[in-house]
């Protein structure tokens, strides 16, 4: 399988459940795999170029933000389920990806990549259930 390639403009939270707000760190895109770094901003994640993300949040970014304002609007709560505008694969996790921003799928990852669960397909939308394990692959 390929990465996860969300439609920026129909990326929405489908939950009712609270949304974070908080500062980017740099430019982000609604539907990027993002962390909380330790200068509390929010950057997009990956899992060769951040290390082990264990103890860190991570979420969705559900509004496009610019460093420059320090906006970002992310999804980052266990259960919340994100419509990503593309299909997700019933009963499969998704995982911060080898590239900045990036889902894929846990089988996708290559040796050595970190493991940072970000949620599961229901056939149509991501369920969120972040879990950075602080193992690789």
């Amino acid at each position: 399988m390929t990465a996860l390639s969300p439609v920026a403009a129909s990326v929405t939270n489908k939950s009712s459940g609270s949304i974070t707000n908080g500062v980017a760190g740099e430019s982000l895109t609604q539907g990027e795999c993002v962390f909380l770094d330790s200068d509390s901003k929010w950057y997009a994640a990956s899992a060769i170029g951040d290390g082990d993300l264990s103890g860190k949040s991570i979420g969705i970014v559900l509004a496009p933000a610019d460093a420059a304002d320090e906006r970002a609007i992310v999804a980052a709560n266990a259960g919340d389920e994100i419509d990503l505008g593309v299909a997700v694969t019933k009963g499969t996790w998704y995982v911060v990806g080898g590239a900045d921003g990036i889902l894929e799928e846990y089988g996708d990852l290559s040796s050595g990549e970190n493991v940072s669960f970000v949620g599961y397909g229901n056939g149509t939308n991501l369920i969120l259930q972040p879990h950075p394990t602080g193992f690789t692959k």
